[in-house]
């Protein structure tokens, strides 16, 4: 009996060795969702359902729990069986770009379906953070620390900075000479004419505001005057720091307010220019600096001329002298006692006697004479010099 009833059982042991593998995906989607297997045997390949941003293992319960299967587990199971998908939410990798500015780190690990968290905070001189994007220039999508990562891969964010981004002085573009600072020259062709200021920010950041010596606008005739102008230019908008920036405008003194030209050989500055003293010129013939320091310089040869005053304070715009005819100057006796003649083939114009420490002991205008007398015996004995014209003669006078 017991031989039969043995043999019974294998028969029907037999019988149900093929079974069923169900599967249920667990939010996801599963084709196909149910294999044969074969008892005591490997089950072979499983399925593999999809889920955006998760990574799949089978198990016997729910939620992650029971005996887990893979492809190698041998099926013991007399009968079908159900398997349950445990997802894993995957770790990406998420990179910063700080568009010009310095970032620490420049990356951190992430996880598909949570806040991201805390972001790295980057700087940049003379601009202020705005925020990290999924493009730059402040486009595509915003992250912040609470922001969900939905995106099932690694992703690069851009720092968005706000602030200025051009500058422009009558139409032309200031350079940028650091984070902060600005400076534009103004062509001497439209030097004596009134140029507009206008001030660009990066990408039009909402609720922007620009302020130009305090004056709200972005767009402003620049202040009269000659030289050197310096304005601050305030941007600002809601919920970041303002930042302030330095431009440096030069506008340089046209030629026929820069100079008088007497006869053919001598340029003069004048005394005064715009309101301001000149108290001290450097003269300059094709870029390179002379060594005449005076109101007057005589021309000895062609070229493009012109004069920076007051240690830089003012320049003038060039001049070309084409051609130059030197004038004769002669002074007598000399030494002399009493008085000296002092003679030229053109009218004189304003004469100055200084003694040997620079201290001008005379001066008067001949503009319309050739030939002068000037009594000198009051004036301190030694040495003198004439300065008319551009032109400096050594005088001596005795006793």
């Amino acid at each position: 009996v017991a031989v039969y009833q043995t043999a019974a059982v294998w028969k029907d042991f037999q019988n149900i060795r093929s079974m069923k593998l169900h599967f249920d995906a667990q939010g996801g989607a599963v084709d196909p969702d149910e294999i044969e297997v074969t008892y005591d045997a490997a089950v072979g390949t499983l399925p593999s359902p999809t889920r955006a941003g998760y990574s799949l293992r089978w198990f016997t319960e729910t939620n992650g729990t029971g005996m887990e299967y893979t492809a190698a587990t041998v099926y013991n199971v007399i009968g079908d069986l159900n398997l349950y998908a445990a997802w894993t939410a995957n770790t990406y990798t998420l990179y910063f770009d700080a568009q010009g500015g310095a970032v620490n780190p420049d990356e951190i690990e992430v996880t598909y379906d949570a806040a991201v968290g805390t972001l790295p905070s980057p700087t940049r001189a003379g601009y202020a953070f705005a925020g990290w994007f999924t493009l730059p220039d402040g486009h595509g999508d915003e992250y912040t620390g609470a922001t969900t990562y939905g995106t099932a891969d690694h992703l690069m964010l851009y720092a968005y900075w706000f602030g200025i981004s051009r500058i422009t002085v009558g139409g032309e573009a200031a350079q940028r000479t650091d984070a902060l600072r600005w400076q534009y020259r103004i062509p001497c062709a439209t030097a004596s004419q009134s140029v507009a200021l206008n001030v660009e920010t990066g990408s039009g950041y909402a609720g922007a505001v620009v302020a130009i010596q305090g004056q709200a606008g972005a767009v402003r005739t620049l202040p009269e005057g000659y030289g050197e102008q310096l304005l601050a230019v305030e941007v600002s908008a809601p919920g970041l720091p303002a930042v302030v920036h330095t431009l440096t405008v030069q506008r340089p003194v046209p030629s026929d307010a820069a100079y008088y030209r007497h006869w053919d050989d001598v340029l003069e500055v004048p005394g005064e220019i715009d309101g301001v003293a000149i108290l001290s010129v450097v003269w300059y013939r094709n870029g390179v600096a002379l060594d005449e320091t005076a109101l007057y310089l005589t021309l000895t040869e062609s070229g493009d001329y012109h004069a920076v005053l007051n240690g830089g304070a003012l320049e003038t715009c060039p001049l070309t002298i084409d051609a130059v005819s030197p004038r004769t100057l002669r002074v007598y006796p000399n030494p002399a006692t009493d008085a000296i003649t002092l003679e030229s083939d053109e009218p004189l114009g304003v004469t100055d006697i200084f003694n040997t420490a620079g201290e001008r002991i005379y001066r008067n205008d001949f503009r319309e004479q050739t030939r002068v007398v000037i009594p000198v015996s009051d004036f301190p004995k030694g040495v003198c010099l004439i300065r008319t014209g551009g032109k400096t003669l050594k005088l001596v006078i005795n006793d």
